[in-house]
């Protein structure tokens, strides 16, 4: 299984994936897939509407719910962590169009259509089956706007709106509207289980807020009720625990061991353990008396 990917961000420098639109963090992506991909580990740090036009896409949520979302339908995503699966049909390639977009954008949409937050929370995905005007919507999108570039447009926010009006119009678009409503609100979690199940990922102080179902600086504060460490200063003393570990216990290539504890830049990996331990992670598996890690990376 591959290392956990942050997305948006992850697909801009994919050059598989077709930048549509972008005004990160919104953004319109056109995803092709011609191999088999299991249980891709991904968080979605903004929300996603995905849209399956060829095969179907197999999700699992953080609680271990699974949908699959065939062809002709679309999925409401929630930002949050998930496994994802890209089943190809019989014959042909995996397809896909997927729309990130922000709370802020969802407040615009709201307001614009009167409609206020709604209280409670939905843990069950929501699926709708594309309309006519829909597909002809995301046809356009691909003929017209496909620049292949990360580069922010202007354009992005307004055909993300376009998209949830037409929903809108969908015999479920009031529910699509009440679960647009619901995102802004996510069930408190407790912080030790969150850290200790999640420390190996990624991710920044806000995502494990978020995750908590916390803003910020109650989850700070909470953390140092908790732990009585900053989560920065604890991420750091867990994921350098757990290097430790791995210098001394396994045969996993730098960068390999630097996935595995949370860092998605090896080099930021290794002066943090330089810092910690003295040694760069080869030089203290060497000093231990371990075999040399693969890769050759000192």
């Amino acid at each position: 299984m591959q290392a956990l990917k942050v997305v948006p961000a992850a697909f801009y420098t994919n050059p598989a994936i077709q930048k549509i639109l972008v005004d990160d963090p919104c953004c319109i992506l056109g995803k092709t897939v011609d191999q088999v991909s299991e249980n891709q580990e991904r968080y979605l740090s903004a929300h996603a509407i995905t849209l399956v036009t060829q095969g179907t896409l197999r999700v699992e949520t953080e609680e271990g719910l699974v949908q699959r979302i065939p062809a002709g339908n679309l999925v409401l995503l929630p930002k949050g962590l998930y496994f994802v699966s890209d089943v190809l049909p019989a014959k042909g390639s995996f397809k896909a169009t997927v729309f990130f977009f922000d709370d802020a954008l969802i407040d615009q949409f709201l307001g614009a259509t009167l409609q206020a937050h709604s209280p409670g929370t939905t843990t069950a995905l929501f699926t709708l089956t594309t309309s006519e005007m829909v597909a002809t919507y995301v046809e356009n999108l691909h003929r017209l706007y496909n620049h292949s570039s990360a580069s922010r447009s202007p354009l992005t926010r307004p055909k993300l709106l376009e998209l949830f009006y037409l929903l809108l119009e969908a015999p479920q678009g009031q529910e699509m509207r009440h679960r647009l409503c619901q995102l802004s609100t996510r069930h408190r979690r407790p912080v030790r289980e969150l850290m200790e199940a999640q420390y190996n990922k990624p991710l920044s102080i806000a995502d494990y807020a978020y995750l908590s179902g916390r803003s910020i600086s109650t989850f700070q504060r909470d953390f140092k009720r908790h732990f009585g460490l900053s989560p920065k200063q604890w991420l750091i003393q867990k994921r350098m625990a757990k290097a430790r570990e791995l210098a001394l216990q396994s045969q996993l290539s730098i960068p390999e061991m630097a996935a595995s504890v949370g860092y998605g830049n090896t080099s930021h990996f290794i002066q943090a353990f330089r810092k910690q331990f003295g040694n760069s992670p080869l030089q203290f598996r060497l000093q231990h008396g371990s075999a040399p890690l693969s890769g050759g990376v000192f």
